[in-house]
């Protein structure tokens, strides 16, 4: 299949498979997916409760990868179903590590199990 005239070199290098099965699919685009997720987590915790901002950090996630799938041949190449599920999945990790990163450092995690007891 012929790239499109927008892939660059960076793209190339990140579309590099990591895991490559049939329910799993890991590539290097996979590391900024995580990264968004941390930062979406991170910002959203600042202004809301974790569950709610990490309810924010995965909506925001879900409308990229609609939008991904939307623009698929103008602005995106189109990825595999099990590719699209695994960069949700990973972004959604990378939100929950900075919900439980700021857990722990703002002694969240105390507040929650008290509530719960």
């Amino acid at each position: 299949m012929e790239k499109p005239s927008f892939y660059t070199a960076i793209q190339e290098l990140l579309d590099r498979a990591i895991l490559d099965f049939p329910f799993i699919y890991i590539d290097l685009w996979s590391f900024v997916h995580l990264t968004s997720g941390v930062l979406l987590g991170l910002i959203f915790i600042r202004f809301t409760r974790a569950v709610f901002a990490l309810a924010w950090a995965v909506t925001l996630i879900l409308a990229y990868e609609i939008a991904e799938l939307a623009l698929n041949n103008v602005v995106f190449i189109p990825e595999t179903p099990v590719d699209t599920i695994w960069d949700v999945i990973v972004g959604f990790a990378g939100a929950f590590l900075a919900m439980r990163l700021t857990w722990k450092r703002k002694g969240q995690h105390k507040k929650h199990e008290d509530s719960q007891a």
